[in-house]
């Protein structure tokens, strides 16, 4: 680590604390370089334990199900065959559930219970010491989850139950590092913008050109963590295709374990180089009492500024609704490739492989296009951002159409999946880095882990209502298409409030210059 660095930081967000109206430190190219490998490093060892636990867990779960369950009619426990449709599993020690219902159940009580864990955090986040540690201790949770699993190879009811388990545990740590690591994007464009003594001499050009470069550099953060979480998977399902040549039944379980081991590692390495982010304000002296009440008083605080900073809140809901609908979405489409064409591991990887390989493109063509198209044709982040929430309501669409057995479309064919699976990761993967970057111009300096923890709390409060609806609605007909129609009507939603958005009367609501990015 270059100690020069480190004492270059220490110093600068001493003397921002300094002052009662902290002015942002100039940020050194080294600086970002090293922020830059931090994030990219952090995100990087998130990559395989994600990867493999949604891919290789959920694959598992599908295939114990299949074991463990009955076709609807057949007496419990007598299996499905490969070919079915429909499977009904054991659930809460009593009755069952379509198996995809199954999953859907399983997602909202990690959300409900994600929910709940996330306020607390949000609510103290922003005046405790040890940001980056707490991002990291989490992150190295993270991958102590994945240890156990390649042990679970059985194909019986307790080997189903203990990995829906993990399944619940492991999203909720992540859900947990969502929270901290939404903090380092917004700290690295409070550095890159010149002391306030300083930009109050100069032309508002001037002011406006180095708004616009902490934008630039936030995008720069925004993609090498994005690439970084991308090139993960993308490494873990090189690996896993590997192993399916020696061990094609359990390479998934196997390099779950080992990816687990390689984020412990990784992360540790990413600790140093991540930036370290202070609290704007301790609560030195508070009580036990005040600590408990502080998340309550945050987020009550944080309810009146929806009327002092509407834009946010505005761009804000959208991107809930949207992610809320894109998860829900992603379960229907992930279990109808399953049933439809009944992949091997390898084919599974491969259709997994999709995602992260057209996200890493779409994220780093997307940094170096957006300033040509800004210059050209007046494209904002916002006008971005609305582009592929249309995106994705066009893909629920087509797959809605397939509701009619009569038509002969609607991911039905091996090609939709794949060729819908990579429009969809285009779109999600811009849309994460444009909303983190924007958002971070809509709310007051300090309150990064309050704001984007709000976003982490709504969606974990919301997400389980899509979940819940959907799920009765496959089990009553056995029809899994049909949540498609419900996600293309909320993905459209999400365009019409983002239409609606000013951001830059968002920005100097919250302080900052605004630069029509």
């Amino acid at each position: 680590m270059d100690i020069s660095v480190e004492k270059e930081e220490i110093l600068a967000q001493n003397s921002t604390s300094a002052t009662s109206v902290p002015p942002a430190s100039t940020l050194s190219r080294k600086q970002l370089r090293r922020y830059e490998t931090g994030y990219f490093l952090s995100t990087f060892s998130i990559g395989p334990p994600f990867a493999s636990f949604v891919t290789y867990v959920g694959f598992q779960l599908q295939n114990i199900g299949y074991v463990v369950g009955h076709a609807p009619g057949e007496p419990p426990r007598s299996g499905c065959l490969a070919t079915a449709t429909s499977c009904r599993v054991p659930f809460a020690g009593s009755g069952d559930v379509n198996l995809t219902s199954y999953i859907l159940y399983l997602n909202s009580i990690i959300y409900a219970l994600s929910g709940g864990l996330t306020l607390i955090v949000s609510g103290i986040g922003d005046h405790v010491d040890y940001q980056r540690e707490q991002y990291v201790v989490q992150l190295v949770i993270y991958g102590i989850l994945c240890l156990p699993v390649a042990s679970l190879k059985g194909s019986d009811l307790m080997t189903f139950n203990t990995l829906s388990g993990l399944y619940v545990v492991f999203n909720i740590i992540g859900f947990l590092a969502g929270a901290w690591m939404n903090i380092f994007i917004p700290f690295v464009m409070h550095r890159s913008e010149e002391p306030s003594p300083a930009s109050s001499q100069q032309p508002s050009n001037n002011s406006e050109d180095i708004a616009r470069k902490a934008i630039n550099d936030g995008m720069r953060m925004g993609v090498w963590g994005a690439n970084g979480l991308s090139a993960g998977q993308i490494a873990l399902y090189a690996v896993s295709i590997g192993l399916t040549f020696v061990s094609g039944a359990y390479a998934g379980l196997y390099t779950t374990t080992a990816s687990g081991a390689l984020c412990i590692v990784i992360s540790l390495i990413a600790w140093r180089l991540l930036p370290a982010p202070k609290p704007k304000s301790r609560q030195e002296g508070a009580t036990i009492r005040e600590w408990l009440m502080l998340p309550l008083t945050t987020f009550s605080l944080l309810f009146r500024q929806i009327w002092e900073y509407p834009e946010s809140f505005k761009y804000l809901l959208a991107y809930t609704v949207y992610n809320d609908t894109l998860f829900a979405f992603s379960s229907v489409t992930s279990q109808l490739f399953n049933l439809n064409i009944r992949p091997s591991l390898r084919e599974f990887t491969y259709y997994s492989l999709v995602q992260p390989v057209s996200a890493i493109i779409s994220a780093t063509v997307f940094l170096y296009l957006r300033p040509i198209m800004k210059n050209h044709i007046g494209m904002t982040l916002r006008h971005w951002t609305i582009l592929c929430y249309a995106i994705s309501c066009f893909c629920a669409l087509w797959c809605a159409i397939g509701i009619s057995p009569s038509v002969t479309i609607g991911f039905k064919h091996r090609w939709e999946f794949y060729f819908f699976q990579a429009l969809l990761s285009v779109a999600s993967s811009i849309v994460g880095v444009a909303f983190k970057v924007l958002f971070s111009r809509l709310f007051p300096q300090g309150s990064e882990i309050k704001f984007f923890g709000f976003q982490l709390v709504l969606s974990l409060g919301t997400v389980w209502v899509p979940q819940i609806v959907n799920g009765p609605i496959v089990d009553a007909t056995n029809n899994l298409r049909l949540p498609a129609a419900i996600s293309s009507v909320l993905l459209l939603f999400c365009v019409v409030v983002t239409l609606f958005v000013d951001e830059g009367k968002g920005m100097r609501q919250a302080g900052y210059e605004s630069t029509g990015d």
